[in-house]
């Protein structure tokens, strides 16, 4: 089955089906028009097991800090333990020493897929390419989800990630920083991360890029942001 095309003609939940019924392996590659990559995800007998873009790569360190899984004197322990092992070593240092479960690394590794097939949802002028057998890296950790549920909860995403494009249609282009001196209590420490990080010469990208976030997650933030009048998109 050779599948590539624009996601305009088609979308990514169609795709995602056709791979789950055939029952495929391989990798889908999304490229921008500018044909710089955007995202690359993995699948083997139909089921998908690894997701990365720029802004969110599939590696264990990232997707800790992201997820706020070890305190800050035990990352500082794995920094200076790594010494350039893979994922794998990493893991399994990380539960031997009881700082996590294997059930930990799993949930946090499916959540990270997810939410990169969420955001995925709004990448239609993007360009797709299924590349058969073309393996997922060997040194990374992998975790296989079925598609169904994936599948169904995307549709329910839909509207959402439809709107938040209508808001805010290009994360290319810097923000404008307002009034900072208001009291925001509901606003959580990553709100107040991309507010430090807003200046006229950093895009909204660059922003997703430095807090892990993806595309679809910087702009529910950017959305709060504006309805507490702390930055305006234009």
């Amino acid at each position: 089955m050779g599948l590539a095309g624009a996601l305009s003609k088609t979308n990514l939940i169609q795709i995602l089906n056709l791979i789950r019924l055939a029952k495929k392996t391989g990798q889908l590659i999304i490229t921008d028009s500018n044909e710089t990559h955007r995202a690359q995800i993995g699948f083997k007998n139909g089921e998908i097991n690894y997701a990365a873009t720029p802004e969110n790569p599939q590696d264990l360190l990232s997707i800790i800090q992201k997820y706020g899984v070890l305190n800050d004197r035990q990352l500082q322990t794995l920094q200076k333990n790594r010494m350039g092992r893979h994922d794998k070593a990493v893991a399994l240092m990380l539960v031997n020493a009881n700082f996590v479960t294997k059930d930990i690394i799993h949930n946090i590794y499916k959540r990270h897929i997810i939410e990169i097939i969420y955001d995925g949802l709004g990448w239609n002028p993007y360009h797709f390419e299924f590349i058969d057998n073309l393996l997922s890296p060997d040194e990374t950790i992998h975790i296989a989800c079925a598609l169904d549920g994936i599948i169904e909860k995307a549709k329910m995403q839909q509207a959402e990630v439809a709107f938040l494009h209508e808001i805010i249609p290009d994360i290319d282009r810097p923000l404008m920083l307002l009034n900072q001196d208001n009291q925001h209590n509901r606003l959580s420490a990553t709100h107040w991360r991309v507010v430090g990080l807003v200046s006229h010469n950093r895009t909204i990208r660059d922003i997703a890029k430095t807090c892990q976030l993806t595309e679809t997650e910087i702009r529910r933030l950017i959305l709060d942001l504006q309805k507490a009048n702390l930055v305006r998109y234009e």
